[in-house]
């Protein structure tokens, strides 16, 4: 067999997705330690905030942290990608890019996207309720709380499907490439 050599591309590559994961355990940390801190000092925070949003309500400070909470699974399943992810480029990388686990691999990326799109539709209701508490409804004002919304991206949509068609081309490939060295 012929010597792999190493490919920059792929190392960078490595190196990203470990920073992207470490990145992403440490913002699941922050948003549970916001989740907490929110709670411990509620009374401060509607203080502060009572001036700009007179009909605050005493909910607000608990509809935050569930809200920061309900970030952490968004965050895991991104995880989960990057993991895949970076198993997919050490498979690339020694030089057997059409492992049939990697199709396996792509399909499993593919509904982790699909499931984080539906899950920001379940988060969709805690953010107006949220609004609701503030006493700030969408379309009043220029407030910042009133405009924000989560919508599904038809972008991440059209990934995922690619996903599972080129997750079919790397199974096909490894059906091609065991073909080929049952023949030699």
């Amino acid at each position: 067999m012929t010597e792999v050599k190493k490919d920059p591309v792929l190392a960078i590559s490595k190196l990203l997705i470990r920073f992207m994961q470490f990145f992403s355990i440490a913002g699941m940390l922050a948003l549970a330690a916001g989740a907490v801190s929110v709670l411990v000092w509620q009374e401060t925070l509607l203080g502060e905030l009572r001036p700009a949003y007179p009909d605050i309500s005493g909910s607000f400070p608990w509809l935050i942290s569930a809200f920061l909470l309900s970030m952490i699974p968004l965050i895991g399943l991104f995880w989960l990608q990057l993991s895949r992810l970076r198993a997919i480029v050490g498979t690339v990388d020694e030089g057997n890019p059409f492992a049939r686990i990697n199709g396996q691999r792509m399909r499993l990326i593919a509904i982790l996207i699909i499931a984080q799109q539906f899950a920001v539709l379940l988060i969709m209701p805690l953010v107006a309720a949220i609004q609701s508490a503030a006493g700030r409804f969408v379309g009043q004002g220029g407030d910042e709380l009133a405009t924000m919304d989560f919508d599904m991206s038809l972008t991440a949509l059209l990934v995922a499907l690619l996903l599972i068609i080129l997750g079919r081309v790397f199974e096909q490939g490894a059906d091609m490439q065991d073909e080929l060295e049952g023949t030699v």
